[in-house]
């Protein structure tokens, strides 16, 4: 299986806001790509993945899999296909439900995590 996620999905990162909402990316996001099956290889429409993967370091630190994937894409030239289970375990904007980036955003609701970490990387 194969997902073409445009400007929505990258490999560590998510579309900016211009017109959507954070309820939006986050419907888009995990009302309907974090459901996909694992296995499905992710490409996304531009070629952001070092950027996104050293923004999420910052906000993700202790993430090991994140860690390691940033070491791997680091020596490549292009970084996709990446996969929903590689994404659900390393983008921060697939995280937000989780400790660590509820704790970098001072937010506990995901809505507000997402808005607020993709408010930090417009700023990165």
């Amino acid at each position: 299986r194969i997902v073409f996620t445009g400007d929505t999905l990258f490999v560590g990162g998510c579309g900016r806001l211009f017109e959507g909402t954070p309820e939006d990316m986050y419907e888009s996001l995990i009302g309907k790509l974090a459901k996909l099956p694992g296995a499905t290889k992710v490409y996304a429409g531009h070629e952001y993945t070092n950027s996104n993967l050293r923004f999420a370091r910052s906000v993700d630190p202790d993430n090991l899999k994140l860690k390691q994937k940033a070491e791997r894409c680091a020596e490549l030239l292009y970084t996709m296909p990446s996969t929903i289970a590689e994404e659900l375990a390393t983008n921060p904007f697939m995280r937000v439900d989780q400790p660590a980036l509820q704790i970098a955003s001072s937010k506990t609701d995901p809505i507000e995590v997402l808005g607020e970490i993709r408010r930090m990387k417009d700023n990165f």
